[in-house]
């Protein structure tokens, strides 16, 4: 195969990879959701190990199809995906909830760490390869390809996860790939060991489908009538091994025959006991039960807004009292914070329903995609659209006291007086609503409804869009992510040194850039997120515009013989420090172009200075392979760093950033004074 279309097949092979297991893990092992961004940091390692071992004169390619057969197969084991549900609090795993024993929590990192490692090791032979496709091509040709192919393998896997709904073809991509980069003998070795791969992705797979965003198990439900005869009253939806949701019949007189749909028929119809809109919508509308609800209780319109096309189209599929063939509903394919800035319509119930990602992590950060629906911002921004006496009413299931107290605030602070509190035993929901007339509630059914006043100590501190974090008590840094980050880099520093002691050589300036370089890109995708939605496509389109912003800089660096570095660093540093300056909400009330171009710009402008210096240094560099890795190990870094936005806010990952640049600017300046 020639230099060129190697080059492409192997980045793009690589970044096809890195999508699959950033989002086949996190649904296969439920665990590693609350670490999303971990799978991504592994993967870069080993693709930067594997980069500075490109001289090595061992081949690690025939290793890529036994890795990933040992992957799959330890990861569909039971005992992962136990491990993966022992004991959780929102975001915050807890070893003393394992066991309370030294042990249980050293079995717990132990296995946890193996896993991800192992994962991580599958990228080393894709990275040895790419390393050596560079070789033969003069470093910005040869970067110009491998980004070329990256963007292959990006929207690859974004068309595949749309189309396909089982997860095999995407590891038939991968493992088609590693055949054609394998040879000799080995070759038949890598198709075995393929094949039983694809064999075990199969049987775990069964009966489940993929959507765009959950691993999704359809069962009937059943449950006992008062006569204690067990019959089917609706469907039950687990998602990445989880409960999600149930598709209920509520309908009377069949729902009165059962205790829990009774439960269940008061929770969905609180509201309308005291409200009749004539037009509602449903934010997280799911399979239909909220949607249901409003049918039943009159309602004239409704606008239905749900981020999971598959889920829709099982609630249009199953759901008993079939809600999404009604004419009266409307439904929107979209991520619900988009839908509220994008919609000028007014309602008089707004219903957030039971909206919860189930520790989905949108795109390659660490935010959740219902991160940016409970913030201050979107509880405004839903007011807005109420009509004349019309509510939003929200439910979210208690597992812990501040959460309450959480929500209390956000109600208190946005709709002052008019809010009141309650609670449901079904799905230990805690119930708010708010807008003019809502007191009213606390008096037709004060069993349910109250009006109440915390103490200031007892309100947490309010999720904001620039601190989205809904499922952390504070702004400290979690014991349990210290630990957990302090093994891995451990771990990663102790290969990297041994990895640079046997390959190509260390590059300082190449490894600050790529620091700098993942923290904007993560920070864009979230930042772009607040005003297009966190949805896969949205996600794509970002990663594109960021890689094109490097094709641009590469193609300014192969004509421009003598760029003048300091000036280019300084322009750097003035749009890290504008995007700082400058918040992402500051374009929400713009048109949706302007805010694409807007809110496009900004992000763009630090990567476009960034890949000019990137390029010079690669344009100038004699050994391409260290480069390349030392850029690549350096993101670890930056994908690491990415965490302190638990404890500063998003915005403020624009200065760490800043910091990886000067640094940058510093080898730089000592390498030419040398």
């Amino acid at each position: 195969m020639h230099a060129a279309p190697r080059l492409i097949l192997v980045s793009a092979i690589a970044l096809f990879h890195e999508m699959l297991v950033i989002r086949w893990l996190a649904g296969e092992c439920r665990v590693y959701g609350y670490y999303a961004n971990l799978p991504l940091i592994v993967a870069v390692f080993g693709i930067g190990a594997g980069c500075m071992l490109a001289r090595r004169s061992v081949r690690l390619m025939p290793l890529f199809a036994p890795l990933l057969l040992l992957f799959v197969f330890l990861a569909t084991t039971t005992y992962f995906r136990e491990i993966s549900l022992t004991a959780w609090t929102g975001e915050q795993l807890r070893p003393e909830d394992l066991g309370g024993h030294t042990l249980d929590a050293v079995r717990f990192y132990a296995s946890f760490l193996f896993l991800l490692l192992l994962s991580g090791a599958t990228f080393v032979p894709l990275g040895q390869e790419l390393g050596r496709a560079f070789a033969p091509c003069r470093p910005l040709v040869g970067y110009s390809w491998n980004l070329v192919g990256s963007l292959l393998g990006i929207w690859g896997f974004v068309l595949a996860s749309l189309v396909q709904t089982s997860s095999v073809p995407w590891f038939a991509v991968v493992v088609l790939g590693a055949v054609l980069l394998d040879r000799g003998w080995t070759r038949a070795l890598t198709l075995a060991c393929a094949i039983a791969a694809l064999f075990v992705v199969w049987r775990a797979d069964g009966t489940e489908t993929w959507s765009p965003y959950y691993r999704i198990q359809v069962n009937d439900y059943l449950l006992r009538d008062d006569s204690g005869r067990e019959r089917k009253v609706g469907t039950y939806l687990r998602v990445n091994h989880d409960y999600y949701q149930r598709m209920l019949d509520l309908r009377t007189p069949f729902a009165s025959e059962f205790p829990v749909l009774r439960e269940a028929l008061a929770y969905y119809d609180r509201p309308y006991r005291h409200v009749r809109p004539r037009s509602v919508l449903v934010v997280g509308a799911g399979t239909g039960n909220d949607v249901a609800a409003a049918l039943r209780n009159g309602a004239e319109r409704v606008d239905a807004v749900e981020i999971d096309p598959l889920i829709l189209d099982l609630g249009r599929r199953l759901h008993p009292e079939q809600p999404y063939s009604d004419t009266r509903v409307t439904v929107h394919v979209d991520d619900a914070r988009s839908f509220l800035k994008e919609t000028r319509e007014k309602y008089d119930l707004i219903v957030f329903g039971l909206l919860d990602s189930h520790t989905l992590v949108s795109g390659l950060g660490r935010l959740r995609i219902d991160n940016y629906v409970y913030t201050l911002e979107s509880l405004r921004e839903a007011r807005g659209h109420l009509t004349e006496g019309g509510a939003v009413y929200v439910a979210f299931t208690l597992y812990a006291e501040w959460i309450f107290g959480r929500f209390y605030g956000m109600f208190r602070e946005v709709f002052g007086e008019d809010f009141v509190t309650g609670s449901e035993a079904y799905d230990s929901a805690g119930l708010y609503a708010g807008g003019r007339g809502v007191r009213e509630w606390v008096r037709q059914d004060p069993s349910v409804w109250k009006t109440i006043e915390l103490a200031e100590d007892q309100i947490p501190e309010l999720p904001t869009d620039d601190w989205p974090f809904l499922y952390k008590e504070d702004r400290t840094f979690p014991r349990e992510y210290a630990v957990m980050l302090g093994l891995l880099l451990a771990v990663l520093a102790f290969s990297a040194r041994g990895v640079s002691a046997k390959g190509a050589g260390w590059d300082g300036q190449m490894a600050a850039l790529g620091a700098a370089f993942l923290l904007i890109e993560v920070r864009g995708l979230a930042a772009l997120a607040l005003l297009f939605g966190s949805t896969w496509i949205v996600n794509a389109i970002v990663i594109t515009m960021i890689l094109a912003m490097a094709l641009v800089g590469n193609g300014l660096a192969s004509v421009w013989k003598a760029p003048p570095v300091r000036l280019l660093y300084v322009l750097l540093w003035g749009a890290v420090l504008l995007n700082f300056a400058v918040p992402m909400s500051a374009f929400l009330g713009w048109g949706k172009l302007e805010r694409c171009l807007a809110g496009g710009a900004l992000v763009a402008l630090p990567l476009c200075f960034s890949g000019i210096l990137f390029s010079v240094a690669f344009r100038d560099t004699r050994d391409a392979e260290g480069a390349l890795g030392s850029n690549l190990l350096g993101a670890v870094a930056g994908g690491m760093s990415e965490y302190a936005s638990m404890m500063t806010g998003i915005r403020a990952l624009a200065l760490l950033a800043l910091f990886y640049y000067f640094l940058g600017f510093l080898v730089h300046q000592r390498r030419g004074a040398t």
